[in-house]
């Protein structure tokens, strides 16, 4: 199999002390602890996460776990020349890929080595401002066009009296689930960075979304939990147009990578034109 671990060599000894070992590598040419450790606040459900920068890279790894001191911790290495790339570049910061979000994590990080400067660097330039490269227009029209469409598929299997039909849209439900979480930000243009930040997005600006999102959730009838979902996939779709009316034609359109939010809608209108010629009842 693939299963090849080892125990962890640094169960006992402290955070600060795997700091002072990785501190006297030469290859090591920064340290930054991000995450609950980096912001001193540490409880029983939180976990050490530690990016560390290397001049060179012996083995190709990108990230790790372990166990320090009792702790889960998370490791993330990035090398100095992919961290020059993404400091040096002008272009917007693309934060789904493995370097986009470790870099992003430095924001508030703490600093336990930097013999080149690097990470102050990055710092500063987290500092400044970054822009995100976030879903394109394409994108985000294709992702509403697959809810609804999944929802529709739901709104049918839901009807049937089969088990399996049954079991199958509580699975496809569960998927839906976490597609409407991730796309409420990615309609919104807002970095989506995981469940706990959802929580306190919505416990502050969206309480609706939250109580809606839990209570389908938890919802053990599978018709309430459908429909406690179409609630809030309108809530989440908001800035979209919300979700289809059950019996409408929707089609989406292949379109290039230059199109642009304005061409979106007079590009379905002539498919739904072209798609009614299409099928015009014909003529006796």
């Amino acid at each position: 199999g693939f299963m090849v671990t080892r125990p962890s060599k640094t169960s006992s000894p402290t955070f600060e002390e795997l700091i002072r070992r990785l501190r006297t590598q030469d290859v090591v040419d920064g340290l930054i602890v991000v995450g609950s450790a980096a912001r001193d606040e540490l409880h029983a459900a939180s976990d050490y996460d530690l990016v560390i920068l290397m001049s060179e890279m012996p083995v190709p790894i990108d990230m790790g776990v372990t166990f320090v001191d009792q702790r889960n911790t998370d490791l993330i290495f990035i090398t100095t020349e992919e961290l020059d790339d993404t400091i040096e570049s002008s272009e917007p910061l693309n934060p789904y890929t493995f370097i986009g979000r470790a870099f992003l994590r430095m924001d508030d990080g703490r600093i336990e080595l930097d013999r080149s400067g690097r990470l102050q660097k990055a710092r500063q330039k987290l500092s400044d401002g970054v822009t995100l490269k976030l879903l394109d227009t394409e994108t985000k029209h294709l992702r509403w066009w697959l809810m609804n469409m999944f929802l529709r598929v739901a709104r049918r299997i839901v009807q049937s009296n089969d088990p399996v039909y049954l079991q199958a849209a509580e699975l496809h439900l569960t998927g839906m689930l976490d597609y409407a979480m991730t796309d409420y930000f990615n309609f919104r243009n807002i970095l989506f960075k995981g469940e706990k930040d959802a929580v306190r997005y919505w416990s502050e600006n969206d309480p609706d979304m939250l109580r809606l999102f839990m209570d389908c959730l938890k919802e053990q009838d599978l018709r309430s939990k459908l429909n406690l979902y179409e609630q809030l996939a309108g809530l989440a779709a908001s800035p979209m147009g919300g979700v289809w009316d059950t019996e409408v034609t929707s089609l989406h359109v292949r379109s290039g990578n230059e199109t642009i939010e304005s061409d979106i809608p007079t590009l379905t209108s002539d498919a739904l034109d072209f798609w009614e010629t299409l099928v015009a009842p014909v003529p006796a």
